[in-house]
């Protein structure tokens, strides 16, 4: 691939360059029109015709995948509720639906996640948390919701990628796309 300038008389500049495909991903959804990481910035995503979403992923306390961003560094973990902070990985599943974000929203579970997006966009789901198992987790929602042709995943933790092989070859699985973050 290459990048050529032709240059016109008139002095302005034309740039040739091949034709690739470009893909359109939201961050958290819209997550600029709409709370992030929530069904409404979901739906704006796929209703703006966005090509596929970029979600995070924690477990919580009972080992249930959640949709949620937490709090930057240093405080890796924490959610603002309104009811003040708490640490995602302390949350029980069964209790999501008490857990309202300082936003007004709620918190999603991965399966709602994927219930909201099947056969409209594709996913690249982030490992926030990143305990090995989050993998395992979240690859035995994908099977049972019969998306894991619509995902591929990324993670600030490359050990993550390690055991995403060792699961798609385990379970019989087509290999997966990982795309590794670096600060």
């Amino acid at each position: 691939l290459g990048l050529f300038a032709l240059f016109r008389s008139e002095g302005s500049t034309e740039v040739e360059y091949p034709k690739l495909p470009i893909r359109i991903e939201a961050h958290r959804g819209a997550g600029r029109l709409a709370a992030e990481n929530t069904r409404e910035a979901f739906e704006m995503a796929i209703e703006l015709g966005i090509d596929g979403i970029e979600i995070d992923v924690w477990l919580s306390k009972d080992k249930v995948p959640i949709v949620v961003h937490g709090l930057p560094f240093p405080n890796k973990g924490l959610v603002e509720l309104k009811s003040g902070r708490q640490k995602i990985t302390e949350m029980n599943s069964k209790k999501l639906k008490d857990y309202i974000l300082k936003n007004g929203e709620r918190i999603l579970t991965l399966a709602e996640t994927l219930d909201v997006c099947k056969d409209r966009i594709s996913l690249n789901i982030e490992f926030k948390d990143w305990r090995v198992e989050v993998v395992d987790r979240v690859l035995d929602v994908l099977q049972e919701k019969n998306m894991l042709k619509q995902v591929s995943f990324s993670s600030f933790n490359h050990t993550l990628r390690k055991r995403l092989t060792i699961e798609t070859v385990r379970r019989k699985l087509e290999p997966i796309s990982f795309g590794y973050i670096t600060s």
